[in-house]
């Protein structure tokens, strides 16, 4: 069986269930027409004179009820939430709500509305009680983003919730995604990648570097031969040794310029870990882009016109058309993040804090060589992507440097 790898580090989104609660929530406050228009349900009234309805239990108990959450799999990295609540915990959510519109209310009890009593318990109950139970499952159900109703209307919750009889509400939320790899999805794949030029210069510096590796005693460097070769492994002949010196000096000098190299590797490890994504999960990423691509445009605009058209980017409009046109962007690097994550996890990879201290300190050097401008390496957006980017080089290169290499030439495809 494969193995569950957990997601990026990153802090779940709150479970709320905001369209619902706001269609229902005040219901109390409704006309009496247009609770009739809301739901089809017979006209009661709630008698404030009733023992119960006076020693109506307060609202910490409503939402201490019992409630309980099934969950099962939905498609593109979704769950189905089956909410039960109790058959007592709707009685008590009623029964305050026909206490506090008789408290609140200065017409006679007799009048007070049973639709809208019933939208004030349903109400009480989503808000409360059904968020406390998911929030108890959100870290082991992996839950993100916002739980809306699954197919059914807030209507439709309101119509069948009988007080004194339990309720079943179906509500869908996004989770982060699973990403199921087995060391042999990404450790010694083949990859067809083109063969760099032969850099002799190099190859005798790497066989220079064996040489003294392997110096008598007295200094001396043993020749290229036979015998060198069974000193590095046993039963190595020369030739074979000379293999491994140039296939490790292609991938070296392959390396140098990794754009291909990386992409050719990210394409295979994309293909094995087959992430699948929540589009809740794209559409946040896409509004932090989207809200750093308009903050770097504010501080960048320096005339009139460049502040107009930094306005005109403020709208609904101008954010769908950048999801548009980035969407295939933001969910590949999402996915690529999601597989980086899991390869470093299942090799127990550790990242060295020096050494990308190291790194950011050579990229602000050559960042003020290239722009003439110092670069700002406490601010934390660019400091997150930098470490991103560090993780996934280096996962990237773990991959190409056990990877089964099948090399071409490069002048013989063009």
């Amino acid at each position: 069986a494969r193995t569950s790898r957990s997601s990026p580090r990153m802090a779940p989104a709150s479970m709320m269930l905001p369209l619902l609660c706001q269609l229902i929530a005040g219901a109390s406050a409704l006309s009496l027409e247009t609770a009739r228009a809301t739901i089809a349900s017979p006209f009661r009234h709630c008698r404030s004179a009733n023992p119960l309805h006076r020693a109506a239990p307060p609202l910490l108990c409503v939402a201490e009820a019992p409630v309980t959450v099934d969950a099962s799999e939905l498609p593109e990295s979704a769950l189905k939430l089956s909410v039960k609540v109790t058959a007592e915990a709707t009685q008590a959510a009623y029964e305050r709500a026909c206490m506090v519109a008789a408290e609140a209310s200065n017409i006679a009890a007799d009048d007070i509305d049973d639709a809208a009593l019933r939208a004030d318990a349903l109400s009480t109950l989503l808000s409360e009680a059904v968020p406390a139970a998911v929030a108890e499952q959100q870290q082991e159900l992996r839950l993100i983003g916002q739980a809306r109703l699954h197919e059914e209307e807030p209507a439709d919750v309101l119509a069948r919730f009988v007080p004194g009889e339990a309720l079943t509400v179906n509500l869908a939320s996004d989770k982060w995604p699973t990403v199921n790899l087995e060391r042999a999805d990404y450790v010694g794949i083949e990859l067809a990648l083109p063969r760099p030029a032969h850099n002799q210069t190099r190859l005798e510096e790497v066989r220079m570097e064996l040489r003294r590796r392997f110096a008598s005693p007295s200094g001396e460097l043993p020749e290229l031969d036979d015998a060198l070769a069974e000193q590095v492994a046993e039963g190595l002949s020369f030739g074979e040794l000379d293999e491994l010196m140039r296939e490790r000096l292609s991938r070296e000098e392959l390396l140098q310029d990794s754009t291909l190299a990386f992409s050719t590797a990210e394409e295979a490890l994309l293909g094995a870990a087959n992430v699948s994504l929540p589009a809740s999960l794209v559409l946040q990423k896409a509004r932090e882009q989207f809200a750093a691509r308009v903050k770097r445009a504010s501080e960048d605009a320096t005339t009139p016109e460049q502040k107009k058209e930094v306005e005109q980017m403020l709208n609904w409009e101008s954010f769908e058309k950048y999801l548009a046109e980035e969407d295939a962007a933001i969910r590949r690097a999402l996915a690529l993040s999601f597989a980086v994550q899991a390869v470093v996890e299942k090799e127990e990879l550790e990242v060295d804090p020096q050494a990308i201290q190291d790194n950011l300190d050579m990229y602000a050097i050559d960042y003020f060589k290239t722009t003439g401008e110092k670069l700002d390496k406490e601010d934390p957006y660019f400091l997150e992507r930098f470490e991103a980017t560090y993780l996934r080089e280096m996962v990237l290169r773990f991959v190409i440097d056990s990877a089964q290499v099948r090399w071409f030439d490069p002048e013989a495809t063009a």
